[in-house]
């Protein structure tokens, strides 16, 4: 089986990944929500916390 094809039979749209990502600042583990995976993987990630900037452009609650 080639990895494109596990990767297409196993990974499906709504499935959360936690992948370790180099281009965060620091470089952590985030969730990643795969969101479509044809004709692409496209994937939204996912903050644990909401930033204090947001939180004066946005009523949250």
């Amino acid at each position: 089986m080639t990895t494109q094809r596990y990767i297409l039979e196993n990974i499906l749209p709504w499935q959360v990944l936690r992948l370790f990502c180099k281009f965060t600042t620091p470089p952590k583990n985030k969730h990643m929500l795969i969101v479509g995976v044809e004709p692409r993987p496209l994937l939204l990630m996912v903050n644990s916390q909401i930033h204090p900037y947001s939180l004066h452009d946005f009523f949250i609650g």
